[in-house]
């Protein structure tokens, strides 16, 4: 007689995950790498900035544990970023974009670069509409009413995935993680 086999499933786990890992980074906790743009540097953990960037990944593969920002990168579009890879979570008003786009280039975050790309066009072109509306406000959240809400709502954008990690999650749907893959150990429970 086989013995019962339980699976534990968490839903939010990856989202938790990372938010305790920013919030490790933010009390400067557990942090194995130091980023330098300039004079300005920020800590933070290896595998996430190589999880979300093929530019730190390469140099974190070459065993550095200081990276050198090139000095072009503006240091404020850099922390966005860093930030971004820990909450999936970008705000980009219309006047950052193009500083937000120059790091997101030298980082290699596609999805970064592709809507930047996109809200720098949209502001010089005909209207479009955007990829990602904003939802309705009923402006209880005190913004005047007929403001717009285009400039500060945050992107939400989603780190690249593995191929079969995105498969994983089209069967999966959207299991309320905010766009994260479910872990590895979520499944079904076998046939007794």
């Amino acid at each position: 007689m086989a013995e019962a086999v339980h699976y534990i499933h968490l839903q939010n786990f990856s989202r938790s995950l990372l938010e305790t890992l920013n919030g490790q980074r933010l009390g400067g906790h557990f942090c194995d790498v130091t980023v330098r743009i300039r004079e300005a540097t920020l800590r933070a953990h290896r595998c996430v900035l190589a999880a979300g960037s093929p530019f730190f990944h390469d140099k974190l593969l070459l065993g550095h544990s200081a990276i050198e920002v090139p000095p072009v990168v503006p240091s404020g579009a850099v922390r966005q970023l860093v930030e971004f890879m820990y909450s999936g979570c970008l705000v980009v008003a219309q006047s950052e974009a193009l500083q937000i786009l120059t790091a997101a280039s030298v980082l290699q975050i596609k999805t970064v670069i592709d809507e930047c790309t996109q809200i720098i066009s949209q502001s010089r072109g005909p209207a479009r509409p955007p990829r990602h509306e904003p939802p309705e406000h009923d402006g209880a959240d005190g913004m005047p009413s007929g403001h717009s809400r285009k400039q500060r709502q945050p992107l939400r954008l989603q780190l690249p995935l593995k191929e079969e990690e995105e498969e994983e999650e089209e069967d999966a749907g959207d299991g309320g993680d905010g766009g994260f893959a479910a872990p590895p150990f979520a499944s079904e429970e076998p046939p007794g």
